[in-house]
């Protein structure tokens, strides 16, 4: 008679699901992931004022570019290190547990600083809307900087106004920005006496100077934007694989040096 023996293939590896002992490892990564970022960020502010207290004023950038790539460091170590005690303190031994309790970490951290700090969403929302409105050269935002404000006031420097300069700048230059040029002609002209070719020579001059002001203003704003979008999506994306980095490694070595001497072993990969 011909019998048939059964195997059993159910694993007999000791699987623990996301329980209070994960999650305390999340909460103490991201805390420690927070104390690094602070305590790097704190030293780059303390350098970062005796290097600016010592070079030029036409150096100054090079400390701003130096205090990006710093911030850029601290979160890089600030979630390598927050995920690797999260992983650590866990106990898991798969370093696929650990890439996802790095992500985890990750997020926490990000969504902690941009609710928090410069790189909020409101602060963003805010420069998109500036940069939106000075593109689509709306009169207010374009008029309130000193750059036009300048350009129009040496322009009308050595005429007699009736009015005051301020209020003479503020209507001249709001008919200008929105193309209402003989507006701003018969203004200009009841304010100084001027007519014919002179006001007409004066006006050109004038709208011409905006424009460059505007274009020039236009494009620092966008690229103020970008630089500020590269930054947010660079420390997020490098912040994140250092976190996933830092969680693998501490998952191997908990399985040669775990942190719970009293835990039961560690789970390690079947895949």
């Amino acid at each position: 008679m011909k019998t048939t023996e059964i195997y059993s293939t159910t694993p007999t590896t000791n699987i623990r699901h996301w329980g209070p002992g994960l999650w305390s490892g999340i909460i103490a990564g991201f805390f420690i992931a927070l104390l690094t970022f602070w305590i790097i960020s704190y030293l780059g502010i303390a350098i970062g004022g005796h290097t600016a207290a010592a070079v030029a004023l036409d150096e100054l950038d090079s400390v701003g570019i130096g205090a990006s790539i710093w911030l850029l460091v601290a979160s890089i170590a600030a979630c390598f290190l927050g995920a690797y005690f999260c992983s650590r303190i866990a106990s898991y031994a798969s370093w696929k547990a650990g890439i996802a309790e790095g992500l985890v970490v990750s997020s926490t951290f990000f969504m902690f600083l941009a609710l928090t700090s410069g790189m909020g969403l409101a602060v963003v929302g805010q420069g998109v809307a500036k940069t939106a409105g000075l593109a689509a050269g709306a009169s207010g935002p374009m008029l309130a900087r000193a750059e036009v404000q300048t350009v129009i006031g040496n322009a009308l420097s050595g005429l007699s106004l009736k009015s005051d300069p301020s209020t003479v700048v503020t209507r001249v230059g709001t008919d200008l920005l929105q193309g209402n040029t003989q507006g701003a002609r018969n203004y200009l002209a009841f304010q100084t006496g001027l007519s014919g070719s002179e006001l007409d020579a004066r006006l050109r001059t004038l709208q011409a100077s905006i424009i460059q002001a505007g274009e020039e203003i236009k494009s620092k704003a966008g690229t103020t934007l970008a630089m500020m979008g590269w930054f947010a999506f660079l420390a997020t994306l490098l912040g994140t694989i250092g976190a996933c980095v830092g969680a693998a490694v501490g998952a191997r070595q908990n399985v040669t040096s775990p942190l719970r001497m009293w835990a039961t072993a560690p789970v390690s990969d079947v895949a």
